[in-house]
């Protein structure tokens, strides 16, 4: 099959839109802590509008090769997914999507850094977490964080699987650096 390099751009340049975002890794999580912190994002996106979230869990080191694999047993209903690689602690990925602009993801931002602080009181093994705000034509993450992801979670009206694709190239950031220091 040959493509066409403006299917490309006609691909990338019909991407949801979204006025900006948060990314936020958490090491050290337990199965309460990933619960709670659902709950919570679930009751932001409810009070305010046009936003989206996608929490995946993982238990595996970004570098490196992984793999995602089907296990079929057999049984009836939706086969086992599978990711193959190095193991590392139970961690959080999380993105958080603004697509309104009446709401501030400053504001956000302080509500998060707020519950997490909040959260760490309760359980010293939650590790600080690590914000980075994203701008708009900068979602490349979701594919990261999709082929890495044990369980993945979201809430909201953006459609996080069209960045996903392999036709999706997002264009090059403005601030190159906190992206590769991100995906460390």
């Amino acid at each position: 099959m040959r493509v066409n390099l403006n299917d490309y751009r006609d691909y990338t340049s019909n991407a949801p839109p979204y006025e900006n975002g948060l990314i936020f890794v958490q090491s050290g999580v337990e199965k309460k802590d990933i619960d709670c912190l659902l709950m919570w994002l679930r009751r932001l996106c409810e009070a305010n509008e046009g936003l989206s979230f996608m929490l995946v869990t993982s238990t595996h080191e970004s570098k490196g090769n992984i793999q995602k694999t089907t296990v079929r047993t057999g049984k009836a209903g939706r086969p086992k997914t599978v990711v193959q690689g190095k193991k590392a602690e139970k961690h959080i990925h999380g993105l958080i999507v603004n697509e309104n602009t009446d709401t501030d993801i400053q504001g956000v931002k302080k509500d998060l850094q707020a519950y997490c602080k909040k959260r760490r009181k309760k359980r010293t093994n939650l590790k600080t977490q690590k914000i980075t705000e994203v701008w708009q034509g900068n979602l490349s993450i979701v594919k990261y964080m999709e082929r890495q992801a044990d369980s993945i979670h979201s809430c909201g009206e953006f459609d996080f699987e069209y960045f996903t694709s392999p036709y999706y190239m997002p264009p090059e950031p403005d601030n190159f650096d906190n992206i590769l220091d991100f995906e460390k």
